[in-house]
């Protein structure tokens, strides 16, 4: 997360007594909600390193020559993109 997150849950820890960990677990599940609402409907969230509060959303996709559900298939053409380029990760 960023700096100034990070900051806002400080001082939200300090001077209104919140749990660091319990706005963590609502920014978590605040993102997993929105990212099974989306276009790609990702379906995990996990929160990674409790000390920095970084969290990922990633989506599963059943590779396939043919796409018929793009919200569940990916066409291995794009599929092989995504895997070979570093911007978009693997």
């Amino acid at each position: 997360m960023s700096n100034e997150i990070l900051s806002v849950l400080e001082y939200m820890e300090k001077e209104k007594g919140i749990s660091r960990d319990d706005m963590i677990a609502a920014i978590t599940q605040a993102i997993r909600s929105a990212a099974t609402k989306g276009q790609c409907r990702a379906g995990h969230a996990h929160r990674n390193q409790p000390e920095d509060g970084a969290v990922e959303a990633w989506s599963s996709f059943k590779v396939v020559d043919s796409l018929s559900d793009p919200l569940t298939e990916i066409h291995i053409e794009k599929a092989h993109l995504y895997a070979t380029n570093p911007k978009w990760g693997t």
